[in-house]
């Protein structure tokens, strides 16, 4: 499956959830400072990368980081399953989509 298959699929079902729960506004700016973050600091995604780091350990930092960063928890959801499936690299390419829906 294609990265950008890949992120139009997630970009739909955050879509979906964001607009019936009536916070799809405050997803799209999630998703716009968390893709900034991810974007601009390699060793951040750096954890994200490594097979060193578990599963749990990723959870950890995404909570954590969702928390400082106050997102909302759908986005923290959406965060944590790219990870759990080793998809977070294709965030860019969910942003891209979420912002063209």
């Amino acid at each position: 499956m294609t990265a950008s298959v890949l992120g139009k699929r997630y970009a739909k079902a955050i879509f979906a959830l964001a607009e019936e729960s009536h916070v799809l506004d405050r997803v799209r700016t999630d998703l716009r400072d968390f893709g900034a973050v991810w974007r601009e600091n390699r060793e951040f995604r750096g954890v994200f990368d490594n097979p060193a780091f578990g599963v749990e350990v990723r959870r950890r930092v995404l909570r954590d980081v969702a928390q400082s960063m106050g997102l909302h928890d759908h986005t923290r959801d959406l965060l944590c399953l790219l990870s759990d499936r080793r998809r977070l690299r294709h965030l860019p390419e969910v942003v891209e989509s979420f912002e063209a829906m």
